[in-house]
């Protein structure tokens, strides 16, 4: 069945079955399908397993926005070979202007917390792909050396959809690829990488409290996050 028809609950039970070059999830009787209509089919039975429990845990109503890992298995399957290439370019293009890059110079302490949560990102990627990034304290964009942005483009190529269009979407959450990266390889946890991308925010919230609105954003982020680490795991 569609799980688009409705936002009804219209299943009582939700099973992971066997498929034909991969794994699939049942909803009573019916296959679940992606928006596009074809049976998904994913191909571990540990991504299959996390998608049954998203299902499994919708009340009367099923909300979408509550199972962020059958999103990414759906855009991986219906979208994610045909838009390899152009997530692999997103990814560099983020890479260009890369989060970890762009440092304060003030104040101290905030530039302290930022090269001590961000320079081991910078040495992994240059362990990882034998290029560094370079790194600036100024407003000015930085022209990055071309070398890096390639082996970033090349990592991102050699990955099959599943796994390229959830880096795609922790790239785009963090505004790092480098932090994506090492996501997708295992090299940081997505605990972690919440604290990365928001050294500003905790840093003033330190200072100032942190209100409700922001601590809702806080914690949104950490679900996804966790979501993407979890699909990605469920991968290896």
């Amino acid at each position: 069945m569609d799980q688009s028809l409705s936002s009804r609950r219209f299943y009582a039970s939700v099973s992971v079955v066997a498929l034909d070059g991969g794994w699939g999830v049942m909803l009573d009787r019916f296959s679940l399908r992606t928006p596009a209509k074809a049976v998904l089919c994913v191909p571990r039975e540990a991504v299959a397993r996390l998608i049954a429990d998203e299902w499994t845990a919708q009340g009367d109503t099923v909300l979408p926005a509550s199972m962020p890992i059958t999103r990414l298995a759906n855009l991986a399957q219906d979208r994610g070979a045909d838009s390899a290439s152009a997530l692999a370019d997103e990814i560099a293009a983020y890479a260009a202007s890369d989060l970890v890059c762009y440092r304060t110079p003030s104040p101290a302490g905030l530039a302290l917390r930022q090269a001590e949560l961000w320079d081991p990102a910078i040495d992994w990627l240059e362990a990882w792909t034998g290029e560094r990034l370079a790194v600036t304290d100024g407003l000015a964009r930085l022209d990055q050396p071309p070398a890096v942005l390639a082996a970033i483009h090349a990592c991102a190529t050699r990955m099959d959809p599943w796994r390229l269009t959830a880096t795609a979407f922790v790239t785009g959450l963090t505004g790092s690829a480098v932090l994506a990266l090492m996501m997708e390889t295992g090299a940081l946890s997505a605990g972690d990488a919440l604290q990365a991308i928001r050294i500003e925010e905790d840093w003033n919230a330190a200072i100032w409290g942190r209100d409700d609105e922001e601590a809702a954003q806080a914690a949104s982020r950490h679900a996804d996050l966790t979501a993407a680490d979890r699909y990605l795991r469920a991968l290896d």
